[in-house]
């Protein structure tokens, strides 16, 4: 079943939060897909970069 591009956006499934709180970098570019909404989107590439960016910090200054 195809959605419209005026119909309601998607929710976001399990498998999808599961994915961005085990693999947040990976899971991520799933957000780009059609009918996600754009706060959504904002927030997860937030979340992402953020946990990339403590990450990298820790490893630099280990």
């Amino acid at each position: 079943m195809k959605r419209d591009c005026q119909s309601e956006p998607r929710r976001m499934s399990a498998f999808l939060l599961a994915g961005m709180l085990l693999l947040p970098t990976v899971s991520v570019w799933f957000f780009l897909r059609r009918g996600y909404a754009s706060s959504l989107r904002r927030i997860a590439f937030i979340y992402a970069g953020t946990l990339f960016a403590i990450g990298l910090v820790g490893a630099v200054f280990r």
